[in-house]
């Protein structure tokens, strides 16, 4: 549970760092999300299933803002390793937003 709640705080962080086009935040934010989902199966799954639409609004702000994409598809990358995989669908919507 403690995970579920850091995950969510460096996430809400990252989200608010990314509108306001604070990219050094943006990045620790991120980098503290990715460990925090790496660290929690759990918190894998709930990211999958309810917040890679979110992540994917998020990164449209990110779009001029190399190192941020580049966090972001290690996120993606770590959510995606092992048992789970990204479906067709949504690897469309991700490639639009990172090749961008």
């Amino acid at each position: 549970m403690k995970q579920l709640l850091n995950m969510s705080a460096f996430f809400f962080v990252f989200t608010q760092a990314s509108k306001s086009e604070d990219i050094p935040l943006a990045q620790i934010a991120l980098s503290a999300f990715l460990v925090s989902i790496e660290r929690s199966p759990a918190a894998q799954k709930v990211i999958v299933e309810k917040g890679l639409h979110l992540m994917r609004e998020i990164a449209k702000y990110a779009t001029k803002h190399k190192p941020v994409q580049e966090a972001l598809a290690n996120v993606l990358e770590s959510l995606f390793t092992g048992d789970m995989h990204m479906s067709l669908e949504e690897s469309q919507k991700w490639s639009g937003v990172l090749l961008s």
